[in-house]
């Protein structure tokens, strides 16, 4: 007997402020239509309400954050090799504007700005 009383206050949440005024709603009120009510309630008739409830608790609370790919030690260190001899490179930083002068120069046409900037970042008036 103890038992089952124990069971029915344990399903029964604590009834606050806060929470849907929908008897036995886990969440927070949402909508105020002289009743506050969440918005699973606040749009069905009183009658659809326990099964509202009762889907409420079934639904699952936030969706599970996808699986994280563990990494091993030698792939750490190989993506950190990767990475240092990617570094080490030079770098052409005005790559771009010769891609731009080898395109217009090719005869394909290119904007006054894209001109203009290529010309500035070589600093080639022809």
């Amino acid at each position: 007997m103890a038992f089952n009383a124990w069971q029915k206050q344990e399903a029964e949440p604590e009834h606050n402020d806060s929470l849907c005024q929908a008897h036995g709603c886990p969440n927070r009120w949402a909508v105020d239509t002289g009743s506050r009510l969440c918005s699973a309630h606040a749009w069905a008739q009183p009658h659809q309400w326990p099964k509202i409830t009762e889907d409420q608790y079934r639904k699952p609370s936030k969706p599970l954050p996808p699986a994280q790919r563990v990494y091993t030690l030698d792939e750490k260190i190989k993506a950190l090799q990767d990475l240092r001899f990617t570094l080490k490179q030079p770098q052409d930083m005005k790559a771009w504007a010769n891609r731009l002068k080898t395109r217009e120069y090719a005869g394909e046409p290119l904007t006054s700005t894209q001109r203009e900037a290529w010309r500035n970042a070589l600093r080639s008036h022809e």
